[in-house]
């Protein structure tokens, strides 16, 4: 899943990592630096020393303006792009990094070649001998990761995704996985499964890479808030552990229809003023691919951990039906 790296993201990378600006020392003053330009690396992801890099995710760095000449340095088979203006270079390698191994890349630019050194984490490292994934259920958190659509996004989405999306692993077929995916009871109350919401069969979840897994469907339907909430798309993708026990890197994307999510929220005051509000926070109402609604929002969301549940879910067909449901 892709997604263009907005100013959210570039200044979450400018808190969490240091100044990579050649100095007294570092490896750009040992011959390598030109001093043609006054611009500066101000940030990288990951950052230099970094020992948890998704082993999928590309490696960026920060300038403090743009430089049309910059490429990333590196014997990795892979491609240069900007984002955000041309502030950002982007290295994406042909194929996902190795899990758990050490790289070196530098950034070739107008000043010099300053480099960073990092490790990638135990993410797409075959699965532990004797781990068995059909029956594993996972609590996701989906207010725990990095927007990347809109920014301050997760003002709006906190408020919608209120609970968890459980899931669990079925019967392997091939390169496929069937998994039943369900929302649990209201935050405050200890983490089971709502059985007045009705569970969603996904079918086909491609595991051909694994413990790598993707998923692109649509008309999913989830708990949210205090009713239902129908996604007219929803594409997920992560990485299973090697114990099994927890999955990394999670990316989704997903596609609601402003009606409904305006019925979820009435408080919001209608279509108009929702549209309103996501404008103002980067994410813009656009036309619905499906006849079904006029207008659609579409997020992003990436680096949401699931960790493992004790859990066995039931297949819930009809919402609303169980015993004790209002």
């Amino acid at each position: 899943m892709t997604a263009q790296l907005p100013m959210l993201l570039v200044a979450f990378s400018l808190a969490c990592s240091g100044d990579k600006h050649p100095s007294a020392g570092s490896q750009a003053d040992s011959g390598s630096a030109k001093g043609n330009c006054d611009i500066t690396v101000s940030a990288t992801y990951p950052e230099d020393g970094g020992s948890d890099h998704y082993y999928r995710d590309p490696v960026r760095f920060l300038l403090s303006e743009p430089d049309g000449s910059a490429t990333v340095v590196t014997d990795i088979p892979g491609t240069t792009t900007t984002e955000s203006g041309g502030l950002v270079v982007v290295f994406t390698p042909d194929v996902p990094l190795a899990p758990s191994t050490s790289y070196t890349m530098g950034l070739d630019y107008c000043y010099g070649t300053p480099e960073i050194s990092f490790s990638t984490s135990s993410y797409g490292a075959p699965l532990d001998e004797g781990v068995t994934l059909e029956g594993q259920a996972y609590a996701l958190d989906l207010t725990t990761g990095e927007y990347v659509v809109g920014e301050n996004a997760g003002e709006l989405l906190n408020a919608i995704f209120t609970r968890h999306v459980l899931f669990e692993l079925g019967e392997i077929e091939g390169d496929t996985i069937s998994t039943l995916a369900a929302v649990s009871t209201k935050p405050d109350e200890p983490l089971e499964q709502d059985l007045c919401a009705r569970t969603v069969a996904l079918d086909g979840v491609d595991i051909s890479d694994s413990p790598y897994f993707s998923v692109d469907i649509s008309e999913l339907s989830f708990g949210a808030h205090d009713g239902e909430l129908r996604f007219t798309r929803f594409a997920v993708d992560g990485t299973i552990a090697p114990s099994g026990g927890r999955i990394g890197g999670i990316a989704f994307e997903a596609t609601m229809a402003v009606d409904e999510i305006s019925n979820v929220l009435p408080e919001v005051g209608g279509v108009e003023a929702l549209c309103q509000m996501a404008e103002n926070l980067g994410i813009p109402c656009d036309t619905c691919e499906t006849d079904d609604f006029a207008l659609c929002i579409t997020v992003a969301s990436e680096h949401i951990l699931a960790q493992g549940a004790d859990l066995d879910l039931q297949q819930v067909t009809e919402a609303g039906v169980a015993e004790g449901c209002e």
